[in-house]
């Protein structure tokens, strides 16, 4: 396939969009930051900048890639008709990198440090404080940290492994403002509850209007909502879910919002979840023009 695009001239790729899309968007829409969405590429690159691979899906899913400072690899993918997502996915893991989301439209692609340890009954500090060397990163463990570590790991970006030596321990790593991050034992958390407010944007309770049909042959008799979010509104049920026993969740009706009272692991978990279901639904863009003739 041959490509329009001049910047990606380098490339031979092609846009193909979902089969379910009725019809296609105005150019305002289909840059709206929505990243979860349906768009397909086709990538066919061999020993291209990831730069400009990382460009040119930037371009084509309307999402904000920002590619870290200081990557500079090619890459070689081979690719027709996927998700714009695991297009990504596949380019990030050939290039050695891995993908950050900041925000519901904004990934970062890192390239960290690998590391390759081996440990038999190494204190867990030694091993926490030995991945922060070898990554430059800011860990700071909590004194009650204890246990003994048996591990042995090759070629694993320093995160990963950081993150698990924490599970194994039953231990969470929580990243503070400034990139720090700290290891601690999750009851110590539980005396640290933050508070953030989550505003809702497309989801919303089923309104309290029932359509009843009726005709000659039948009628149908909907049920109507109790105006109960509790009961209502799924969002709220599946996100009280997530709260610890210390963890406090109120919604505000009027304004649409979500107040959440957690430790900050729950509530970076609930962030990701709804990053990915309060998206804007799909919409059909109709152009239509009168035209009067004699």
């Amino acid at each position: 396939m041959k490509i329009r695009n001049r910047r990606c001239a380098t490339f031979a790729c092609a846009l193909v969009v979902a089969a379910g899309a009725a019809a296609q968007q105005p150019e305002s829409r289909r840059a709206a930051p929505v990243a979860y969405n349906d768009t397909r590429v086709s990538l066919h690159v061999k020993d291209q900048p990831l730069k400009d691979v990382i460009a040119y899906l930037q371009e084509r899913a309307g999402v904000n890639l920002v590619l870290a400072e200081g990557v500079d690899v090619r890459v070689s993918v081979d690719l027709d008709q996927v998700p714009w997502r695991l297009a990504l996915e596949t380019v990030a893991e050939k290039a050695g990198c891995v993908l950050v989301e900041r925000a519901a439209n904004l990934i970062r692609i890192e390239q960290p440090p690998r590391v390759a340890f081996e440990f038999n009954g190494a204190p867990v500090h030694q091993v926490i404080d030995t991945i922060a060397r070898v990554a430059g990163a800011s860990v700071v463990i909590a004194p009650d940290v204890e246990g003994t570590v048996f591990l042995r790991i090759n070629d694993v970006p320093w995160r990963t492994a950081l993150d698990t030596v924490a599970k194994s321990q039953g231990l969470v790593v929580v990243e503070d403002a400034w990139n720090i991050l700290r290891v601690v034992h999750p009851s110590a958390l539980e005396e640290q509850l933050e508070t953030r407010v989550f505003p809702i944007r497309y989801l919303r309770p089923p309104p309290p209007y029932v359509p009843k049909i009726k005709t000659e042959y039948a009628e149908g008799n909907a049920k109507a909502p109790t105006q109960d979010p509790e009961k209502d509104f799924t969002l709220i049920k599946s996100l009280r879910t997530m709260l610890t026993k210390s963890g406090k969740l109120d919604y505000i009706a009027r304004n649409n919002v979500i107040i959440v009272k957690d430790v900050s692991p729950v509530l970076a978990q609930m962030e990701r979840v709804l990053q990915e279901v309060d998206v804007e639904p799909a919409q059909i863009f109709v152009d239509v023009k009168f035209v009067t003739t004699s």
